[in-house]
C-alpha cells in the first residue's frame, strides 16, 4: 500500500483503488514496512514446514523492509517519473 500513484497513470492497474489520489507519507515516511513478494510465499512456506524448529510456532516472514521514502525513490528510478505533491499525514 506504499506504492505511489504516478501522474501518467502508468502503474494504476497495479494499485488499490484508494491509492489513486495524491501520494501520502505517514509521519516522516522513514518507518520501515515489511513486504513479501507473492513469488516468495511458496518457497518460504516450504522452508517453514521443513524446519523442525517451527513446529507449533508462529513464524513471521518478509522479503524486504523498505520505508515509504525508499519505495517512492525506487518507483521514481524505475519509472523515470518524479512523484510530486506528496501529502504528509501526521499521527
Amino acid at each position: 500500500l506504499s506504492v505511489p500513484h504516478l501522474a501518467s497513470g502508468r502503474i494504476d492497474y497495479a494499485l488499490h483503488g484508494r491509492l489513486l489520489g495524491r501520494p501520502k507519507f505517514y509521519a516522516s515516511g522513514n518507518a520501515k514496512t515489511i513486504l513479501t513478494d507473492k513469488r516468495d510465499v511458496g518457497r518460504l512456506t516450504a522452508r517453514i514446514i521443513k524446519d523442525h524448529r517451527t513446529l507449533n510456532k508462529r513464524v513471521f516472514t518478509w522479503s524486504d523492509a523498505l520505508s515509504q521514502k525508499e519505495i517512492f525513490a525506487l518507483v521514481e528510478e524505475i519509472s523515470g517519473e518524479k512523484v510530486t505533491e506528496i501529502d504528509y499525514v501526521r499521527p
